[in-house]
């Protein structure tokens, strides 16, 4: 394969979000938590693939059966960018807590699913439930 070069994709980074992650007490749920500040449009793109790639790298290493997404602490405003940013959660059983961000909720379909933030004790049972019914 002399026509190819060694190439290792970038480690991307972020000064506008951070994504941190638990593992639930009794195991098999990943809690995901996104802060910051998404830039609006296409702006918060690389943010968002940089989400994608924190997302990959823990869906991989826990191998959870469900998880719950935390957007408390995320401002976001619009932009279709972050549905992709989700993707590595395609297949899980997933519930989201929000801080009452309406925009979030419209562009991820809301659902019974979506809590606000003062249902957080109703977003770990609902997401408890789904994982043991796996």
């Amino acid at each position: 394969m002399q026509d190819f070069i060694p190439y290792k994709p970038p480690d991307l980074t972020s000064v506008n979000i951070r994504v941190s992650f638990g593992e639930y007490v009794d195991g098999g749920i990943l809690l995901v938590g996104l802060a910051g500040d998404l830039p609006d449009g296409s702006l918060g793109s690389p943010d968002c693939r940089y989400i994608r790639q924190e997302l990959g790298r823990a869906i991989l290493a826990f191998e959870p059966g469900a998880v719950l997404v935390d957007f408390r602490q995320l401002e976001y405003r619009y932009g279709n960018a972050l549905v992709d940013a989700l993707q590595p959660l395609d297949g899980l059983p997933t519930a989201y807590i929000h801080s009452g961000n309406k925009d979030i909720v419209s562009l991820l379909g809301g659902g019974r699913n979506f809590f606000s933030a003062d249902q957080e004790a109703a977003a770990l049972n609902f997401i408890v439930r789904e994982y043991e019914q796996l």
